[in-house]
C-alpha cells in the first residue's frame, strides 16, 4: 500500500518570543522537528518614520542557501500599504536575494484598494509562492472569493487558514475542500491539556489533510518540549485516518490531471491507451459474470448447436482482444468451445495485426477476424451474443450509440443479447478552483468537455439523471435535450459540471462511476468536465438550472451547455466547436 505524503508541519517564529539571529545560527537543530520555518522577514514597521529603511529580522550569512531556499518561508510586515511601498519593495527584493520559497501575507480585513494592489506588486515582483493568511469564521470563504474575484485566478495565490477557537458548522468549512488550500495555522491557545484541539476542528483539518496541506503551529515563546509533543499529535491525526484505497492509490497520478477525451472511432488509438485499459482487473471481472450469465440463459441455443451449426458470438471493437479472451475460456469451461465461434469485429489495423498473432500463436482456431468498421457489418441476423466495450466517461461520449445502433439490426438475432444493454449518464455542478485556474494556466478550452479525476473539489448538489440509451432498439435518433434543476447545498462558485454514468452489462450485473455507488476500486473511466467559460456564485438554497444537449448530424456528435438560473451564462460549445466525429479513422 503506498503511503500518503508525509505530514508537511512547521513552526512559526514571532521576533517577540525568538531571538531570530539565534534561530538562524541553530536552524539546522530546529528542522529536525519541522518541516520549515515561518520568520517574520523585518522588524514591526513604524508607519509614521517615512525614512525607516528595510531591516531584515536574520542574516543570510548564517543560513546554507539550500535550506533557506526550500524550508524558511517569509511574513511580510503588517503596514499601511498606501505609505509604505518603498519598504514594501526592499522587503521583496529581500525575498529575491535569499530566494525564499514562500511569503505569508497578513489579512487586511477591509480588503481596500490599496491592499489588492500590495498583492498584485508581490506577485509581479517576487516569483516565491503567496499565501494569504485568512482568520477562519463563517464569512471567510466570501472574503477570500471577493479577493480572489479581484485578482484573478492564479495557482501561485493560496488561501493559509487561520483557525480560531470556534465550532463552525461543518457544512460551511467544507467548500474549502474546493478551493487550492496552502495550509492551517494553529495556535498552541487551541492546543487543551491532553494535547488535543476540539473534535470538530479535528474533522476539518482531517478533511484537508488529503491534499497534504502544511500545519503551522504558533505562539509556543520557547517551549520546545510543547512544539515537538504536538508535533507527534498533528502527524497521529494524519496517520489516523483510513487507510487509502486501491482505487485511491492507482489514480493518486491523475489526481486534478486533464485529458483530452479519445475518440476511437476518427481516431486509431495507441498500444499504450489499449493496455491502460486492460490493467482494470475489476471492470473484466464483472464482464466475465455478464458473459456467463448470457451463456447460461442461451443453454437451449448452444445445447442444440453443431460445430456446423455453432452459437455465435461477436466481440465488437475487440482491440487488442482482452474479451476474446475472457469469452473463451467461459467457453472452455461451459465445454462449448468446438461448436461456438467467435467474430472479432475491429477497424484499427495496428489491433488487427496484434490479434492475428493473438489468434496464432493462442490458438484462437473458432476465432474469425473482421477488419472492417463495425457499422458496415452485415450477418443476417445470425449473431446471438454480441459484447462490446465502447463507453466513454459520460457513457455515450465515444459514440458507443451509433456504432451499436448500426450494428445490431444487422447481426444480433431478434432474441438475440447485447452485453451491455442499458446505460444512463448523470451530471452535477462541482466548485473546484484549482482546475478551473489549471484550464487557464494549460490553456485548455473552456467549450470543450475534458476527462478529470476531480480530487480539489467539493460537489455542490447530487447527481441527477440526463440521457439513457437501450440496445437494441428501434430508436435511430440519439439527438436529446434535457433541463435540470440543483438546489444549492453551499455559498460557492460554480465552476463547471461532472458528468459520469452507470453501465447495465446484463441483468444485474452493473458498473458505475457515478457518485455513492461508485463501482469499488474500478478505474476505467474517470468523469467528463463540462467547464464554465465564466464561473457562476450561488447562495445557499439558490436553485441552478441547466440546460443540456446532445446534437448529432451525419458528420459528428456534440454537446452543448447553458445554465439559465440563478443567472444566464453563455451557451457553451454552440454549433458543435469541439465534437466527435462519425467519420472513420485512416
Amino acid at each position: 500500500m503506498t503511503e500518503r505524503n508525509k505530514l508537511s508541519i512547521g513552526v512559526d517564529l514571532s521576533s517577540q518570543d525568538f531571538d531570530l539571529v539565534d534561530v538562524s545560527k541553530k536552524s539546522d537543530k530546529i528542522l529536525q522537528s519541522f518541516s520549515f520555518i515561518s520568520v517574520p522577514l523585518s522588524y514591526e514597521f513604524d508607519v509614521n518614520d517615512q525614512e525607516e529603511q528595510f531591516q531584515p529580522t536574520f542574516s543570510d550569512s548564517y543560513l546554507d542557501s539550500s535550506v533557506v531556499s526550500t524550508r524558511w518561508f517569509g511574513k511580510l510586515s503588517l503596514f499601511d500599504c498606501s505609505r509604505s511601498l518603498e519598504y514594501l519593495y526592499e522587503e521583496l527584493q529581500w525575498v529575491n536575494h535569499i530566494r525564499l520559497p514562500c511569503i505569508i501575507i497578513p489579512e487586511d480585513e477591509s480588503y481596500s484598494i490599496e491592499y489588492i494592489k500590495c498583492i498584485n506588486t508581490i506577485c509581479s515582483i517576487t516569483q516565491s509562492i503567496v499565501w494569504i493568511s485568512l482568520l477562519l469564521d463563517e464569512n471567510t470563504w466570501k472574503r477570500w472569493n471577493t479577493l480572489r474575484k479581484t485578482l484573478g485566478y492564479n495557482l501561485n495565490i493560496r488561501p493559509l487558514l487561520i483557525l480560531q477557537n470556534k465550532e463552525i458548522e461543518y457544512n460551511l468549512l467544507s467548500i474549502w475542500r474546493a478551493e487550492n488550500v496552502s495550509g492551517v495555522v494553529i495556535n498552541k491557545s487551541l492546543i487543551n491539556e491532553y494535547g488535543k484541539i476540539p473534535r470538530s476542528l479535528e474533522i476539518f483539518i482531517q478533511s484537508l489533510m488529503d491534499f497534504d496541506i502544511a500545519i503551522i503551529l504558533k505562539g509556543y515563546c520557547c517551549h520546545v518540549k510543547e512544539m515537538q509533543r504536538d508535533v507527534k499529535y498533528f502527524e497521529w491525526l494524519k496517520e489516523s485516518r483510513m487507510k487509502i484505497s486501491r482505487y485511491e492509490e492507482t489514480t493518486i497520478p491523475y489526481r486534478d490531471q486533464i485529458e483530452i477525451p479519445i475518440q476511437p472511432l476518427s481516431e486509431n488509438l495507441e498500444s499504450i491507451v489499449y493496455e491502460s485499459f486492460e490493467k482494470e482487473p475489476f471492470k473484466y471481472e464483472k464482464y466475465r459474470e455478464a458473459i456467463i450469465m448470457a451463456i447460461q440463459d442461451k443453454s437451449d441455443v448452444f445445447s442444440k448447436s453443431t460445430p456446423l451449426n455453432p452459437f455465435k458470438i461477436v466481440i465488437a471493437g475487440a482491440g487488442r482482444g482482452p474479451l476474446i479472451a475472457i469469452t473463451l475460456e467461459i467457453c472452455k469451461n461451459f465445454r462449448i468451445e468446438h461448436k461456438t465461434i467467435i467474430y472479432a469485429i475491429e477497424k484499427n489495423p495496428n489491433a488487427i495485426a496484434t490479434l492475428k498473432f493473438r489468434k496464432n500463436k493462442e490458438y484462437w482456431n473458432n476465432v474469425k477476424i473482421i477488419f472492417d468498421d463495425m457499422r458496415n457489418v452485415h450477418m443476417e441476423k445470425q449473431i446471438d451474443i454480441v459484447i462490446s466495450e465502447l463507453l466513454g466517461s459520460f457513457g455515450d461520449n465515444e459514440l458507443s450509440p451509433e456504432c451499436l445502433d448500426c450494428l445490431l439490426p444487422q447481426v444480433l438475432k431478434d432474441d438475440g443479447i447485447s452485453i451491455p444493454y442499458r446505460y444512463t449518464n448523470y451530471i452535477q455542478p462541482i466548485s473546484s478552483a484549482l482546475l478551473f485556474t489549471k484550464m487557464i494556466v494549460e490553456q485548455h478550452s473552456f467549450e470543450l468537455p475534458c476527462v478529470c479525476n476531480h480530487y480539489h473539489y467539493q460537489p455542490l448538489s447530487s447527481p441527477q439523471q440526463c440521457f439513457r440509451f437501450e440496445h437494441p432498439t428501434s430508436q435511430i435518433n440519439h439527438s436529446r435535450y434535457i433541463t435540470l434543476s440543483f438546489p444549492m447545498n453551499y455559498d460557492a462558485v460554480i465552476h463547471g459540471f461532472s458528468g459520469t454514468f452507470n453501465v447495465d452489462l446484463y441483468k444485474t450485473v452493473k458498473l458505475s462511476i457515478v457518485p455513492n455507488e461508485h463501482s469499488p476500486e474500478m478505474y476505467s473511466w474517470f468523469p467528463l468536465f463540462f467547464p464554465l467559460i465564466s464561473p457562476i456564485e450561488v447562495k445557499r438554497g439558490d436553485i441552478l438550472e441547466l440546460k443540456l444537449w446532445r446534437c448529432e448530424t451525419k458528420f459528428s456528435v456534440w454537446y452543448e451547455w447553458l445554465v439559465t438560473s440563478p443567472v444566464l451564462s453563455r451557451l457553451h460549445n454552440a454549433g458543435g466547436k469541439y465534437s466527435m466525429s462519425l467519420q472513420r479513422s485512416h
